[in-house]
């Protein structure tokens, strides 16, 4: 079985273009403490679909895509992105 071939110009252009093309966009940062009602207060108000868990010095902690922290959020009485 040989690649993939795009059938369209969208397909073409995601297998083919690099990621130099896309926008970029400063980070949307939280900290470890940041309450997961906040973060994805966050999340909604900048249509993003992740937060980066950043410590005090700025070091990544954890990226935190959408559904995981809706999900926590769900599962716990005061839930915050602190790591386990």
């Amino acid at each position: 079985m040989g690649p993939a071939h795009p059938s369209n110009r969208i397909e073409r252009s995601l297998m083919e273009e690099p990621v130099s093309v896309l926008p970029v966009h400063p980070p949307t940062t939280v900290c470890p403490d940041t309450p997961l009602r906040d973060a994805i207060a966050r999340m909604l108000e900048g249509n993003i679909g992740a937060v980066l868990v950043v410590d005090a010095g700025g070091k990544l902690l954890a990226a935190s895509p959408a559904a995981p922290v809706r999900a926590a959020a769900a599962s716990e009485s005061q839930p915050t992105l602190r790591p386990r």
